[in-house]
């Protein structure tokens, strides 16, 4: 056995974060992707110590879908204070998501998170992520995020749409991405292996803030895949795309491309192509997966390998 090897120390929270709210939270959301990461979703931060009538909220998120996500956070062990505040906060902000980090949870509280789970709607999720810090030997201290309890969304969803829980549409959508996986789910190796009422399939391409998605658009009238920068250095990611475009574009061959810079207000940025589908048409859906996988092999072949 080697005998180089270094010892891993866990290392007290407060001795980094001595205060949440004036060292934790700023990190926290000076850092969001490393929580993206941890719980499968891409975050943008829309504003810290957001006010709830006069209460305030640490952090209060979008996701992909511009659905609002709340960030609840302590560096203590988990109390009723704050499973009160994350109901509170989530009621008065209109969120989907709910994120409740802490030390250590206490297993009421993980009980309590699995029981809403399992009995709200299909389009609320609550997540439970404990945090710690290690450090190998005198190195700088590094944190971990461990999911604790997580939502169960293929459940959800699959029960919602045997009982008729879902609107028609919703319940089309997990039935349409349900069998495109079923058909193209082993060719496609990448990204999200379970269906969901949502108007879009995502397949992460290795990098934080960058995805391709594939989606339903126009009220299910058009079918769009779509290659997405969602971080801090989207324009300058963009440009240096733009800067290879004419590359890009002869690898891709015969696809009509859609560039749209970021703006100053919105740091995103995407190149899309689209095509005229009508979802409601169940006999068009082979040939519908197929330009998807084709789409979507062809994006993740020609921009991944480029960031």
């Amino acid at each position: 056995m080697p005998d180089n090897l270094g010892e891993l120390k866990s290392v007290p929270l407060r001795e980094v974060w001595e205060k949440e709210d004036q060292h934790f939270t700023p990190w926290l959301a000076e850092n969001i992707g490393v929580l993206g990461d941890a719980i499968g979703m891409t975050l943008e931060v829309e504003a810290q110590e957001k006010m709830v009538g006069t209460f305030r909220a640490d952090i209060l998120c979008q996701d992909d879908d511009g659905e609002k996500v709340l960030v609840e956070n302590q560096v203590e062990k988990s109390n009723h204070k704050h499973l009160g505040q994350i109901i509170t906060y989530a009621a008065g902000l209109r969120a989907k998501t709910i994120v409740w980090i802490a030390r250590e949870f206490a297993d009421e509280h993980r009980a309590a998170l699995d029981w809403l789970n399992a009995n709200t709607g299909d389009d609320l999720r609550f997540f439970a992520l404990e945090v710690q810090l290690w450090r190998i030997g005198d190195s700088q201290p590094a944190p971990k995020f461990n999911v604790v309890v997580r939502p169960n969304d293929w459940s959800k969803n699959v029960r919602a749409s045997e009982g008729g829980g879902l609107s028609d549409v919703r319940s089309r959508y997990f039935r349409y991405w349900s069998a495109f996986l079923d058909s193209h789910g082993e060719q496609i190796s990448l990204g999200e292996r379970k269906a969901q009422a949502k108007s879009r399939h995502i397949f992460p391409v290795g990098r934080r803030g960058v995805r391709i998605n594939s989606g339903i658009r126009n009220e299910g009238k058009s079918l769009q895949v779509q290659f997405r920068m969602v971080k801090k250095d989207a324009g300058e990611l963009y440009q240096s795309l733009v800067a290879q475009k004419s590359a890009i574009e002869r690898e891709l061959a015969g696809i009509t491309l859609h560039w749209e810079a970021p703006t100053p207000d919105k740091q995103r940025a995407y190149i899309s192509t689209s095509k005229e589908a009508d979802i409601a048409d169940e006999s068009d859906w082979k040939n519908q997966h197929k330009w998807f996988a084709d789409m979507v092999l062809k994006f993740n072949s020609v921009f991944s390998k480029r960031v």
